[in-house]
């Protein structure tokens, strides 16, 4: 009679239980990428399209300005030789985030807070590879690149001509997974 009470208990919270439960899962994938060339014509991006893009320098820039001022004077008797110099650095920071300003497969104008405005060139002479925007200069030698920010002259110095734009892309996935949870069974 006990085994009997037992089962018919059993048979009763069995029949109570929940239900299992199944919840769709939606992935969510944020990626950091390099902005190329075909983009524009593989997502047919139009310049208002670019100009709500967020874009990213992939590299620590370095700019460098220095002004020397050598100045010569006569204190009795003496040839006075005075040289000073100024230098000024605009560093951003790889990761930094700029706006895009203007732009075609050839070149992209960004801007940066401080009014700072660069340009990134596409180096494929045809423009038909898919390849990244590079931060350009007027020359490069011995990987030192000079450039014009705000009218003045400056360098681009250490990797600062390995940057390149990247973008975040986010990708959705909508995938339905049944989940069920099983809550085990207990000897009794």
């Amino acid at each position: 009679m006990k085994y009997i009470f037992l089962i018919v208990l059993s048979l009763l919270v069995i029949s109570c239980a929940k239900k299992p439960e199944v919840q769709p899962t939606v992935i969510h994938t944020i990626e950091h990428s390099d902005f190329t060339s075909k983009m524009i014509t593989k997502y047919s991006l139009s310049q208002k399209d670019l100009q709500n893009i967020q874009f990213y320098t992939s590299h620590d820039i370095v700019l460098h300005k220095q002004n020397r001022v050598d100045s010569v004077s006569i204190s009795k008797g003496v040839l006075l030789l005075d040289k000073s110099s100024e230098s000024d650095e605009i560093i951003i920071k790889a990761g930094t985030p700029c706006i895009f300003l203007k732009g075609d497969k050839k070149l992209i104008t960004v801007s940066f807070d401080n009014d700072v405005v660069l340009t990134f060139v596409n180096p494929n002479i045809k423009c038909t590879e898919d390849s990244n925007y590079y931060l350009a200069a007027d020359s490069w030698i011995d990987e030192i690149g000079t450039l014009r920010v705000k009218g003045e002259v400056y360098k681009a110095l250490g990797v600062s001509g390995q940057s390149y734009l990247a973008i975040d892309k986010k990708s959705l996935e909508n995938n339905t997974r049944d989940s069920i949870f099983l809550k085990g069974k207990k000897v009794i």
